[in-house]
């Protein structure tokens, strides 16, 4: 019965035939940029509400997909296709780390249908449901969804059965679990580049397209299953309806006619028993009732060489019966050549898509590589397999990547479409710069969605309003950086760390570092400083530091300038030094010590388990 449904299900699943060119469920502005196909299946997928757009205009198609993402899509295509949510699926959990108790239901009862299908199984009993997923996963997962689709039939049994063949290079660097599903993968076309990039994070319109095509490959391979023995029969009574074409046969004979004007391409050829009479009968229209009494192509041999004047047009006559030529010398044949350059024409070009001849990388993600150089159109990258490889730019990047110093050594990874690059999904900022000439880190030359982690020595953080959580700054000792606003998922560092503000920030600012100083410059407030350990902060003038949550390790706080609120959850002694002031100082610390002549409290709100306060 389930072979059934999936059956009637699948069916409807081959885009190009039931899917009208132009057809679109969503306006997704972000996918003109791909192929007719790719928007396909994405607008089908969406028409089946099996994936979504990320706005009602965008798809987010560069975007990683996360596991979660991929259990819901999965769960909901097999709702759709016949299949049953578990009984159980609000009491049992599949996964440790989604429970029943989640908030996000959807999740917990497709964790049970994709689980009990053995599709989607995690792994050591967590599915991790944030995080990305890997293409070598994808593939790994998509072939178990063919074998519940083909009632125990996976695309790996398919083509060993078929002995189809694989054109992927990079095969010995997919883990050996999933070795034979990547395999699959190419040989059925699902995957269509030679380099497969197994360890890469498959982005959303990655797995669009491959759930789109192994729906489409799952119903070919079950047209080939079920109809086969079906049509014999009827064929079988049809073996005597074509004896009566043996009576068409005759007709042959009727078509012969047609033979004698075949001969008339040894028209010329008879010429030479005519030689001695050609002079006195050039026009050949006498030569051809002779010619089908000398059918022997002999005689035509050697009446090539007295048509070499017609040599130009003959290399190309030869390529079809030369009944053409004597019939119509110019106008037929010049009607018949496009037809004759055309067919060729077109075997070449698909030979040549299927080699894939050329390009380093197509459609596929290149990750964690070296920039050794770059200019606005070029960039030359260090790759593990094929060492220096220069690629080329799309014009919407070219400004990013003719910051020279900005990506000088910088780690990348990208999203590359024959050998062009479209897209930088991550970033690793390498060069120091100096104290006179920090490195710019400018957001608006990057996309909200890519990560960036800068690791420069000094550097100037600017306009990032926009990449809340994908920006990262992870300094090495003694770094020296100005930052304009702040939307970052962390500031660390390995040792000293000195960061100004020059712009006011209405969030937590976390600071893990083992020693650090912040400065708040004039004119602007920010709302909440979150050390990890020991902090100096400096407080200019007219600028505004509400609160301040110091760790229960740190032992202290050095504070120039004013700051509205401090509070303190160390068990043990507090000190606090410095020459600023302080309006309201909350905590739990058995002794808190401020520096005589240094810092004022104006008040002092401790728990009750606080021994003394002592002022030095």
């Amino acid at each position: 019965m389930k072979k059934n449904i999936f059956l009637a299900s699948s069916a409807a699943l081959v885009i190009s035939a039931v899917m009208p060119v132009g057809a679109s469920a969503m306006n997704f502005t972000d996918l003109t940029q791909y192929d007719e196909t790719t928007q396909q299946a994405v607008d089908y997928l969406v028409e089946k509400k099996v994936v979504h757009g990320t706005s009602p205009t965008t798809f987010s198609p560069r975007q990683n997909i996360k596991r979660g993402q991929v259990v819901k899509m999965l769960g909901k295509y097999l709702k759709q296709a016949g299949m049953t949510v578990p009984t159980d699926w609000a009491t049992k959990a599949r996964f440790t780390d989604v429970p029943t108790t989640t908030s996000d239901q959807e999740l917990l009862q497709y964790a049970a249908l994709v689980y009990d299908s053995g599709i989607f199984v995690g792994s050591n009993g967590q599915l991790n449901a944030s995080g990305n997923l890997t293409r070598e996963n994808v593939a790994l997962v998509l072939n178990r969804l063919a074998v519940t689709v083909l009632d125990g039939k996976s695309l790996i049994d398919y083509v060993k059965e078929n002995q189809l063949a694989t054109n992927i290079k990079d095969l010995q660097s997919v883990k050996e679990e999933a070795r034979e599903a990547v395999y699959a993968f190419n040989a059925l076309k699902i995957s269509n580049v030679d380099n497969f990039n197994p360890k890469g994070n498959v982005q959303r319109i990655h797995f669009a397209s491959f759930l789109a095509k192994v729906l489409q490959v799952t119903d070919k391979i079950k047209l080939d299953l079920v109809p086969e023995e079906k049509p014999e029969e009827p064929v079988r009574p049809e073996v005597p309806e074509e004896k009566p074409e043996e009576s068409v046969k005759p007709e042959v004979p009727e078509e012969k006619p047609e033979e004698p004007v075949r001969p008339e391409v040894p028209e010329e050829k008879p010429e030479e028993s005519v030689k001695p009479e050609v002079p006195e009968e050039k026009p050949e229209e006498s030569v051809r009732p002779e010619v089908p009494e000398e059918t022997p192509e002999e005689s035509v041999k050697p009446e090539v060489p007295e048509e070499k004047p017609e040599e130009p047009v003959k290399p190309e006559i030869p390529e079809e019966t030369p009944e053409e030529q004597e019939a119509s010398d110019n106008v037929d044949w010049e009607d018949e050549l496009p037809e004759e350059v055309d067919s060729p024409l077109e075997l070449p070009d698909e030979n040549q898509a299927e080699d894939t001849p050329t390009y380093y990388f197509n459609f596929e993600d290149v990750n964690n590589v070296e920039i050794i150089s770059t200019t606005a159109n070029k960039v030359v990258i260090q790759h593990a397999t094929y060492g220096e490889v220069t690629l080329n730019v799309t014009p919407d990047l070219q400004k990013l990547f003719s910051e020279v110093d900005l990506l000088k050594n910088a780690n990348v990874s990208l999203y590359v479409e024959e050998d062009v690059i479209q897209s930088v999904n991550e970033v690793v900022i390498k060069n120091n710069g100096t104290h006179t000439t920090p490195i710019n880190v400018d957001g608006s030359l990057f996309e909200e969605l890519t990560d960036i982690t800068v690791q420069a020595t000094y550097a100037n953080v600017v306009n990032f309003d926009n990449h809340y959580g994908s920006v990262k700054i992870v300094a090495p000792a003694n770094a020296v950086y100005t930052v304009e606003n702040y939307t970052f998922d962390e500031i660390s560092s390995s040792g000293l760390l000195n960061i100004t503000f020059t712009e006011s920030v209405d969030t937590e600012i976390i600071i893990d570092a083992p020693t650090a100083t912040v400065t708040v410059a004039s004119g602007v407030t920010i709302d909440t400083l979150a050390p990890k350990n020991n902090l100096s902060i400096i407080v200019q003038p007219s600028a505004i530091v509400h609160d301040v949550y110091v760790a229960t390790h740190i032992s202290s706080l050095n504070v120039s300038g004013k700051i509205e609120n401090v509070t303190a959850e160390t068990p043990g002694a507090f000190t606090i030094t410095g020459t600023g002031i302080i309006d309201t100082l909350y905590g739990a610390a058995t002794t808190v010590y401020v520096q005589l002549n240094g810092v004022t409290v104006n008040y002092l709100a401790v728990d009750e388990t606080v021994e003394n306060v002592t002022v030095q």
